[in-house]
């Protein structure tokens, strides 16, 4: 499949070889645009690690208009050709990058995003559909991710509800196209909805496999064969990683101590929490807050 149609619609972007970047924080929306470019790389360098990028929360969309780049994602690699696009979150055990043995540069285009609500279902997306989508030149994504770029560079967006709402609009444009050709995906089951609700608003207590069974009326044994089918991960795994993800957020949003944080978790103690949370991000809550490399405990 060739570019050209995105390609011809990139021309000033292009002539410009620059990346927009977009205010963080001026105002508590849901979605945010945080930044959009295009690029072309053919050096090694270009060599990206979702665990490496510093503690705050984002999505990226990363389409490849020629050339070939590579991701290296959950113990896979995947070849990035043209037509199709990355879907990654950071901070994320994820790596990018111009491929050693590389012929021809890598040319892309890219829109990054930020937002509680946007993240949330940014990371059922890649669940779903998994972390590389092709996308036709018509495709809905496409054409918003073209025009971010070309308001952008046209400096139209000039409010942060303008960036918001292309924020949302490319969010849902990603969830439409990259879902609806999943073979056998379908609505989530009522008790899945029951038992997630469930699970958000009692982070803070133990939330074991038998309680969330009973929340959705089945056996535990059926519970967990049901659920771990439909999220591909057993309900303890997913508790785990819901507390987790808020972990993160509380470490990057509120000025609470390690304990506070780990008992709003649901975490036995600090020093529980403080062993998980290393385990999924390679630091120490403390590293991860201060944004430093290294372990200062």
């Amino acid at each position: 499949m060739t570019c050209k149609i995105v390609l011809k619609g990139l021309q000033d972007f292009k002539d410009n070889g620059a990346s927009v970047l977009f205010p963080q924080k001026t105002l508590h929306l849901h979605a945010m645009l945080l930044n959009a470019g295009h690029s072309t790389q053919s050096s090694f360098s270009y060599d990206w690690h979702g665990l490496k990028r510093g503690s705050s929360e984002f999505a990226i969309w990363q389409y490849t208009l020629s050339g070939q780049g590579r991701l290296d994602y959950a113990g896979n690699t995947y070849e990035l050709n043209p037509g199709q696009a990355f879907l990654v979150h950071v901070p994320h055990e994820h790596r990018y990058y111009y491929p050693h043995g590389g012929t021809e540069p890598w040319e892309f285009m890219y829109v990054s995003l930020y937002g509680k609500e946007l993240l949330r279902l940014w990371l059922d997306i890649e669940r779903r559909a998994g972390p590389v989508i092709s996308f036709s030149p018509e495709s809905k994504t496409l054409k918003t991710a073209l025009r971010i770029l070309q308001l952008a560079i046209k400096q139209e967006l000039n409010t942060p509800f303008t960036a918001s709402a292309l924020a949302y609009e490319m969010l849902m444009s990603v969830l439409e196209d990259g879902l609806q050709n999943i073979p056998g995906e379908s609505k989530e089951p009522e008790f899945i909805k029951r038992v997630l609700r469930y699970c958000l608003n009692h982070l803070d207590s133990e939330l074991d496999v038998d309680e969330l069974a009973a929340i959705a009326g089945y056996s535990r044994c059926h519970f967990s064969r049901i659920f771990t089918k439909s999220y591909g991960m057993p309900p303890a795994n997913f508790v785990r990683e819901l507390r987790l993800r808020q972990a993160i957020r509380l470490l990057q949003s509120e000025h609470l101590s390690i304990k506070e944080i780990a008992a709003r978790c649901g975490f036995l103690d600090a020093s529980h929490f403080s062993k998980a949370f290393k385990s999924e991000t390679g630091k120490s809550p403390r590293a991860f807050r201060s944004g430093s490399p290294g372990e200062e405990e």
